[in-house]
């Protein structure tokens, strides 16, 4: 209105201008408030125009995209803002440089977030405008951009480098947090990325937290200052949240205009820091204490304060046993220490038992002290540094070595030697205390049987030295350790592969690689080990009885010894069997070692070999199965261990047993007796291997082979085929007998059946394989047992004395009883209460008695041997009677089958029942034996 209003509008302000109201309204540039005047867009000059609006529009800016025309017949073209005011445009296409009556702002600039897709039936995706001629989006998660046929608001704010900001892969995952380092494209470094920042698919903004770490500005007009979020409100209906500050050496808290992420992660109690109050300062080192007000507690200071200038010093946190060196001013050396607490920060210097606050304290990057490390030590620089072991950490004691009491030094440093612990193996001077210093003497190996005092027991001895000048064994390829890389971490074993470097493959790993901390494995009661005496180059192989001091059963021995040279018994071998597991608690399981670098082994139950973290040898135990043999010149023998110590060996196929010189594990094979079972709460059974590598067995009652977890090798003897075994259904069922007809799978024919079957319990019957002939004793249950013979093995086929035809009984057990002969005397009769009368056998099968006093023969179902009883012959001087109520009469035989008598002072013959042989000399001679028999028969 008339140039009025100037206070209204700015220099530089976007205004549109006319002179009445026929006119139309052009833009223009605000270049003097007072009087007003204004250039149009378009002319180079302002002029004084009777109505001026806002235009509502912020100022142009030089650089900034736009459109441009001069009429409204002409075509839009696109160029840059090269000068606010006039108002000039540079021409993308020609680069020629002009002054334009329209001009527009493009729809988009660089940086702005935008929503893009192709089509109606895409999916939006969020991007990044890069380019404005033409539009280009750099998706999120991509890194080139492209043209979109459909752009929209993001309705969001642009990115910033050091923004903190929530990230995804896709819908379906979980936000996760991380920091902006490039905008276009977006990529953010996430907290838990290991591998740099990387390109997200989904990234928004996150909301301020409070201890985040912020530059703010608590007013327009303010500068912007460091600080931490103490305060947030929920996000308005822009997403802006309203953010409470406090501001770095100040205590209240003001609300931000402005506030914008540092890139630092929130302070924590612990952390370095560097501070000062103004830039003339200079910058002294502290630890947070508090992160809300910010406070820090200065080095050698015992109190906290607030500090306007605070940055990270790049330090690591000081921690209780942490190694540091101290001083209280630049012109004091440096002294060694160990923090004792963190706020304030205390140390106590090597050599002292005091708490102390020191100005000046940094890192050594040394490793903390522990106990039992081994050092060397001295209490000032003009002595001589002697070895020792740590005993206490706070306050730093070191017991040296030779002596039994620790001590306080002003000088304390890590050797790089293993430490020593109790019952390892170690080598000392040869020829005792103080031996070896100039390394001309022999070794000796030992065992540690204390670490503060130092103390060793030499192989051979019995008693405790000091340590002096003890160092750890040598180590050997294909030996195996134990590992690992620092003091917090547990022990595992390995197989050593190199020497030099030393490299270990650590069990369930398929590389080696170095370790820290390499030691040997201590030796166990049960373990395995070789020994040699004083001269002798030949080692004999043992079992540690007892470990300090060192005694082995040496193979063969009965007694115990301790032998001045004891070793491990060398690598493991494919094929032994060891125990495996991955983690400690979990249960050891048995396995065979298929592959030694890296070490793999078949677990049983498993079909395919792996890398275990935990392998060991398995210790020797009772039922263990062996080969055995007494010297180089034997042939080895199997058998199975009864005693440990000493190492007695009960061999296969003898009845004693025995101590041998040689003992070595019996690799597992195919027909080994084993027990398995799934799982601890199954019952053992028991079954055959089938296959040894992987370890497949035929579980007794199966036919077809498996693996199982849990195997256990017997001592108990393969199966044979023809083999007497007792079997049954069920633990609740009663054994009964049968034959091994086939082994794989383990079928047997039971007594009393025709049919082979398989049985789930089975085992060594005590008598040996039947034989055609053989005399038994038969019933079909809880019958009265009674004799018979063997006609048949496979199937088992009786006759039954008193019986003309076989049959399969459910109880056969075998006699004493010798087998019969056709022409044998013997005894017979038709029950229990009959009188035993003499006949002869006519027939084994069936059993044919021609019975004294009877012309035809018969079968009996009592029959025994009339042991030492002669055939009778014909012309033979006898005694006979017809029953036991009769009297003898005498008389001469004069048939034998029937057996016919004739009696003296008789023509005719006849048959008795009971007849007796009679010497010459008229002796009666019956069932004699022995000399009296030989006697009577010479006689005769």
């Amino acid at each position: 209105g008339g140039g009025g209003g100037g206070g209204c509008f700015h220099v530089l302000g976007r205004v549109r201008v006319r002179n009445s109201d026929r006119e139309g309204w052009a833009g223009g540039t605000v270049s003097s408030s007072d009087p007003l005047m204004v250039t149009r867009d378009g002319n180079a000059t302002g002029e004084v125009y009777s109505q001026v609006e806002a235009a509502g529009e912020k100022p142009y800016t030089v650089g900034e995209r736009v459109k441009d025309r001069n009429t409204d017949e002409d075509g839009w073209k696109e160029g840059s803002v090269t000068q606010v005011l006039p108002l000039q445009v540079m021409d993308f296409k020609s680069g020629s440089r002009d002054l334009y009556a329209q001009v527009k702002r493009l729809p988009w600039s660089a940086g702005d977030r935008v929503q893009v897709r192709n089509s109606s039936t895409d999916a939006w995706t969020k991007g990044t405008v890069s380019e404005t001629y033409p539009v280009k989006v750099v998706a999120d998660g991509a890194r080139n951009g492209g043209a979109q046929n459909q752009i929209e608001p993001a309705r969001e704010k642009g990115f910033y480098v050091h923004e903190r900001v929530k990230v995804r892969e896709s819908s379906n995952r979980a936000w996760g947090f991380g920091t902006v380092t490039h905008v276009i494209p977006l990529e953010v470094l996430a907290d838990d990325a290991g591998d740099g920042a990387r390109l997200f698919k989904d990234v928004g903004h996150k909301d301020f937290e409070i201890f985040d770490r912020v530059l703010v500005q608590c007013s327009e007009a303010a500068a912007w200052r460091r600080g931490v979020v103490e305060k947030v409100g929920v996000p308005d209906g822009k997403g802006e949240q309203e953010v409470t500050v406090l501001v770095d050496g100040q205590d209240l808290g003001c609300l931000a205009q402005n506030v914008e992420y540092t890139g630092e992660k929130p302070y924590q109690r612990g952390v370095r820091v560097r501070v000062r109050n103004d830039d003339g300062e200079a910058w002294t080192h502290g630890t947070v204490e508090t992160k809300l007000p910010l406070r820090v507690t200065k080095d050698g200071s015992n109190r906290s304060d607030l500090f306007s200038q605070i940055e990270l010093n790049g330090e690591a946190a000081f921690e209780r046993g942490g190694r540091v060196r101290v001083r209280r001013s630049e012109s004091e050396a440096w002294k060694k220490g160990t923090v004792t607490l963190d706020i304030p920060l205390t140390v106590m210097r090597d050599g002292s038992e005091h708490e102390e606050l020191f100005a000046l304290v940094e890192h050594t990057g040394e490793a903390a002290f522990h106990e039992n490390e081994r050092v060397r030590a001295r209490s000032s620089d003009n002595k001589t540094w002697e070895s020792g072991t740590i005993v206490e950490v706070i306050p730093l004691k070191v017991m040296l070595d030779g002596g039994n009491v620790s001590g306080l030094f002003g000088h304390v440093e890590a050797t790089g030697q293993a430490d020593f612990h109790v019952h390892e193996r170690v080598r000392v001077p040869g020829s005792g205390r103080g031996a070896g210093a100039s390394g001309t003497e022999a070794w000796a190996n030992g065992t540690v049987t204390s670490v503060a005092p130092l103390k060793v027991i030499r192989d051979g001895n019995v008693l405790e030295e000091f340590g002096l000048h003890m160092e750890h064994k040598d180590f050997q390829v294909g030996e195996r350790v134990q590992v690992r890389d620092s003091n917090s971490e547990t022990w595992t074993n390995g197989t050593v592969t190199k020497l030099s470097p030393m490299w270990v493959m650590k069990d369930g790993d398929s590389s080696a690689r170095h370790y820290n901390q390499v030691q040997h494995r201590a030796f166990n009661v049960r373990d395995r080990v070789r020994v040699r005496t004083p001269g002798s180059e030949a080692w004999r192989h043992g079992t540690v009885s007892n470990v300090a001091p060192l005694e082995v059963f040496v193979d063969g021995n009965k007694i115990g010894g301790h032998y001045s040279h004891v070793d491990d018994p060398g690598a493991l071998e494919v094929g032994e069997r060891v125990l495996v597991r991955q983690a400690d608690g979990q249960r050891w399981t048995s396995g065979t070692v298929t592959q030694l670098v890296p070490l793999y082994v078949t677990r049983d139950g498993d079909s395919d070999h792996k890398l275990y973290s935990q392998v060991q040898r398995k210790a020797i135990e009772v039922d263990d199965r062996v080969r055995v043999r007494q010297s180089d010149k034997e042939d080895w023998r199997t058998g199975t261990i009864i005693k440990v110590f000493p190492l007695v060996v009960s061999r296969d196929g003898d009845l004693g047993r025995d101590v041998y010189g040689q003992v070595v594990p019996k690799a597992v094979e195919a027909g080994d007796r084993v027990h398995v079972r799934r799982n601890d709460t199954d019952a053992w059974t028991g079954g055959t291997v089938a296959q040894a590598v992987p370890l497949y067995v035929l579980r007794d009652g199966q036919d077809i082979p498996q693996g199982y977890p849990q195997v256990r090798i017997t001592g108990e003897a393969p199966f044979q085929k023809g083999q007497r075994v007792r079997v049954r259904e069920s633990k609740d069922d009663d054994e009964i007998g049968g034959t091994v007809t086939k082994l794989e799978p383990l079928m047997v024919m039971r007594d009393g059946s025709s049919a082979e079957q398989l049985y789930p319990d089975i085992r060594h019957a005590s008598e040996g394989g039947f034989v055609i002939g053989q005399r038994v004793r038969v019933r079909e249950s809880n019958e009265t047992w009674t004799g018979g013979t063997v006609i048949d093995v496979v199937p088992l086929f009786v006759m039954r004395d008193g019986k003309t035809a076989k049959h399969l009984y459910r109880q056969v057990e075998p006699t004493s009883q010798a087998s019969f002969f056709v022409g044998e005397r013997v005894r017979v009769r038709q029950s229990e209460g009959d009188v035993e009368t003499g006949g002869r056998v006519t027939s084994l099968a069936p059993l044919y008695v021609l019975r004294d006093g009877q012309e035809a023969e018969l079968v009996y179902p009592f029959v025994e041997h009339s042991y030492g009883e002669e055939p009778f012959e014909l012309g033979e001087r006898v005694r006979a009677r017809q029953s036991v109520d009769h009297p003898w009469t005498d008389g001469v035989v004069t048939g034998l089958s029937p057996l016919m008598v004739r009696p003296d002072g008789e023509i005719g013959e006849r048959l008795y029942s009971h007849l007796e042989h009679v010497c010459n000399t008229g002796v009666r001679a019956p069932h004699l034996r022995g000399a009296k028999k030989l006697s009577c028969l010479g006689k005769k």
